[in-house]
């Protein structure tokens, strides 16, 4: 029998059993805690990790685009393929984060925004560089094997550039993303010398736009023919411009970006897109080397030369070897040689005349042409004076150099777009102008040669006995009248050269004027 409050032995056993269950649950609890503690903190560190790698990827990214990337948005893919460690970083980052693997670190439709339009330029270039840096992707074949058939990683997810775009940018419904992605061709919106951030983003792709359509390369009008010329990617993607998805009814999204908006009565056609690819490098795959004069060696040289997006600066000097006055002027010059802006916003070029070589020194770059060009400023009423030293600044006379001033900053805007295709045997040119109050038929093309480091010793005249320096100088000119066609214009002009003058170095200068008047209207430059 049982006695009241006396412990049975089942009693006992369910004490002990209890007791255990306790002792292995508080022990659970004691390591379980800590470790469920310890993921958490595992987790955080992860993710603080992430972004911190994506922070380094995006500062790698700006490092190539600000050291590799130029003003008009031209890659130097040579340099760049020899400094791959940052790009190789960036694409690696794509792979391993994004919007959707990774939300946490795109908090915002700006940050998804902005990481998809940096990846995608990113994937382009390092593409470029993988296929060896190829002419361009000017076949369907080619266009086909890079876009379509070159695979990616993308937050760890494979796809290609042309699924990538179609089938995740583009649903993001940003018309204006057409003018910030870049497949690294020339016809390409400008590449920016700086990612794209989520904070400014709406602003950067506004100004792109209206960057864009204010290039004629991208977009002009033919008054003569009542027609709206477009760059084809409003071709490829009308439908996301446009809710009908019908070409003619472009011009409605456009004018947003025009000063002067698109006549409605004016037709629609679109420019034929530029497929090379859009390189700093000048010397192209194919370079050969060709016989030149004496005998010497040369290589031969294809470039692609465009106007300056900038406010560019034509700095012409008129001087002659029997001017005992242009040394001063000339040594003046030749301080701009190593400057940052050359080429770019500022293109000097050394005119000599041949006025002066009655007074017994025959100058052996003097031109009588050039003597013209400037006694021609002064019939149009461009410029007071003939004499030397003489200078222009964007056809019109200036003076500032005698007083010791330095070239203005507000000098007369050039206009329109001009391109130049520089081949094995002649230059091609193409100028779109921005203006009316010429006629077509009188624009006219011209190229010039310009020496560097020629030293000349002078044995008469007023420089007699003096051994004179000479930068920018040219020592080979040639013109030729422009056609027009769908209001473009055009022509064909043989290369300058010159072998017999000894030089450091050459830079190849081309501008547009008038027959009427020498005022440069559009110039390209660049050494060669």
């Amino acid at each position: 029998m049982i006695k009241p409050y006396e412990t049975s032995s089942w009693s006992k056993v369910a004490f002990k059993v209890s007791t255990s269950f306790l002792l292995f649950l508080s022990l659970t609890l004691v390591y379980l805690l800590p470790a469920s503690n310890v993921s958490v903190a595992a987790s955080n560190d992860t993710a603080l990790q992430m972004k911190q790698d994506y922070q380094k990827a995006l500062e790698d990214w700006a490092y190539v685009l600000k050291t590799y990337v130029d003003d008009q948005g031209r890659t130097n893919f040579k340099a760049l393929s020899k400094d791959m460690a940052k790009l190789e970083n960036v694409v690696s980052s794509i792979g391993a984060v994004s919007p959707s693997k990774t939300p946490s670190l795109f908090p915002t439709p700006e940050a998804v925004l902005a990481y998809h339009i940096n990846s995608y330029n990113a994937l382009a270039m390092y593409g470029v560089i993988e296929r060896d840096i190829p002419d361009g992707f000017t076949s369907f074949f080619s266009r086909a094997s890079f876009f379509k058939f070159r695979d990616v990683v993308i937050g760890g997810d494979e796809t290609n550039l042309y699924d990538y775009e179609n089938d995740v940018i583009r649903p993001l419904n940003e018309p204006r993303v057409h003018f910030a992605l870049n497949c690294m061709v020339k016809d390409c919106p400008r590449l920016p010398q700086e990612p794209f951030y989520a904070d400014n983003l709406n602003e950067v792709l506004e100004s792109l736009t209206v960057e864009f359509f204010a290039k004629p390369k991208h977009f002009y009008l033919d008054n003569k023919a009542k027609r709206a010329y477009i760059s084809e990617i409003l071709d490829f993607y009308t439908e996301d411009f446009v809710d009908s998805g019908k070409a003619r009814d472009l011009p409605q999204y456009i004018n947003r970006y025009l000063t002067t908006p698109i006549p409605s009565d004016y037709k629609v056609r679109f420019i034929d897109y530029d497929w090379h690819i859009n390189s700093t490098d000048t010397i192209n795959a194919y370079n050969s080397e060709i016989e030149g004069e004496g005998g010497n060696k040369r290589e031969e040289k294809a470039i692609t030369l465009y106007s300056s997006t900038s406010p560019t600066t034509v700095l012409e000097i008129y001087t002659s070897q029997g001017c005992s006055s242009c040394p001063p002027a000339e040594k003046w010059l030749s301080t701009m040689v190593d400057s940052t802006s050359l080429w770019q916003s500022l293109v000097p070029i050394n005119f000599h005349v041949d006025y002066w070589d009655y007074l017994g020194w025959k100058d052996p770059f003097a031109n009588r042409a050039f003597s013209v060009r400037q006694r021609d400023y002064k019939r149009v009423g461009k410029s007071k004076t003939v004499g030397t030293p003489g200078f222009a600044l964007n056809g019109k006379g200036w003076n500032g150099w005698f007083r010791g001033q330095p070239i203005p900053q507000s000098v007369p805007m050039l206009a329109g777009y001009l391109e130049a295709e520089v081949g094995n045997s002649q230059i091609d040119t193409q100028y779109v102008k921005s203006q009316d109050g010429f006629e077509e038929s009188d624009l006219v093309a011209h190229a010039a040669l310009l020496g560097f480091g020629i030293k000349t010793s002078v044995k008469r005249g007023e420089n007699a006995n003096r051994v004179l320096s000479h930068d920018f100088v040219v020592i080979d000119y040639v013109k030729a009248p422009m056609g027009e066609l769908e209001g473009k214009h055009g022509a064909s002009l043989p290369i300058p050269e010159n072998d017999d003058v000894e030089t450091t170095r050459r830079a190849l200068v081309l501008w547009v004027s008038t027959r009427q008047d020498p005022t440069p209207l559009q110039v390209v430059a660049d050494w060669y």
